[in-house]
């Protein structure tokens, strides 16, 4: 197998670009006129291939927007802005709305786990590949179109079940050595008399 095609080329995977929230948020003023309350995520909130529950915020909506644009479980969330990381949708986290600075690669097909493609998205191979397609551009932002366009290597289903263990641990690491980070700068604050 081991062949590199065009995310796009993978069947079963569909890119659902995402809300404009101003378009559907009600005005400060006009509160009683909103017809339901949804949560948002922000590009913020991708981290360490995950969705951070504390930086969703709600939004109040004037009028409906596709269904289309709310997270499933098995939905990888793609930044469009740097750092353009990835973070894969838990059950936890199914029915949040993504802003139009994001896009979801829903999976329905077979021949190749989320988890994988998550791993991908959050690989310095897929870093590079993203960061020559923006180079130069005043505003380095990428597209869906552009994100179709970038290849990956098409591995074996057990070679994908491999890198997404591999994925998951990485991620579980990253987590872990944030929070001894943050530990050793409060240390560090306290032997300098921070109270």
């Amino acid at each position: 197998m081991n062949k590199q095609v065009k995310i796009s080329d993978i069947k079963g995977l569909s890119f659902i670009g995402g809300q404009i929230t101003s378009r559907i948020e009600v005005d400060e003023k006009k509160k009683d006129r909103a017809i339901g309350t949804v949560k948002v995520i922000p590009p913020k909130a991708i981290k360490a291939g995950k969705i951070e529950h504390e930086e969703l915020y709600d939004v109040d909506y004037k009028t409906e927007f596709d269904e289309k644009k709310l997270t499933k479980e098995g939905d990888i969330v793609v930044k469009l802005s740097s750092p353009y990381d990835a973070a894969l949708v838990t059950k936890e986290d199914e029915g949040l709305l993504i802003t139009s600075f994001c896009i979801i690669i829903r999976n329905t097909g077979e021949n190749i786990s989320s988890v994988f493609i998550a791993a991908f998205c959050n690989s310095g191979v897929y870093m590079r590949k993203v960061m020559n397609m923006v180079s130069g551009a005043r505003v380095p932002m990428l597209t869906i179109g552009k994100i179709k366009e970038v290849e990956l290597k098409l591995m074996s289903k057990e070679e994908q079940e491999q890198v997404a263990l591999f994925y998951r641990n990485l991620c579980e690491k990253q987590v872990v050595m944030e929070k001894i980070i943050s530990l050793e700068k409060e240390k560090l604050d306290a032997v300098l008399g921070g109270n």
